[in-house]
C-alpha cells in the first residue's frame, strides 16, 4: 500500500501524470488489513469495545457487561 501510494505521488509530481488504479488499490489493501486485524483480535481475545461507560459503573456491572461481551463474541463465532 506505501509503495502504492509513493509510486503515485511519484508519477503525479515528478512525471506530471497519472496512476489511475493505484488509489483503489491502496483503499482494497487498506480493508482487507483492517478485515485481517479484526480476525487476529477476535482470535486473541482482543475485540473492539468502549472503556468509557466502565469507568462509571460497579465491578459487578463490569463483570456483567465483560460476560455479555464474551457471550455475544463467541456466539458470533459459532454462527459465522
Amino acid at each position: 500500500m506505501t509503495a502504492l501510494i509513493a509510486a503515485q505521488v511519484f508519477w503525479r509530481y515528478v512525471l506530471n501524470d497519472s496512476i489511475i488504479w493505484t488509489e483503489p488499490a491502496s483503499v482494497m489493501i487498506m480493508g482487507w488489513f483492517i478485515f485481517l486485524g479484526a480476525a487476529v483480535g477476535i482470535r486473541e481475545g482482543y475485540h473492539l469495545s468502549f472503556d468509557v461507560i466502565l469507568y462509571l459503573v460497579s465491578e459487578r456491572t463490569k463483570l456483567f457487561l465483560y460476560s455479555l461481551s464474551d457471550l455475544v463474541v463467541s456466539r458470533a463465532l459459532a454462527s459465522g
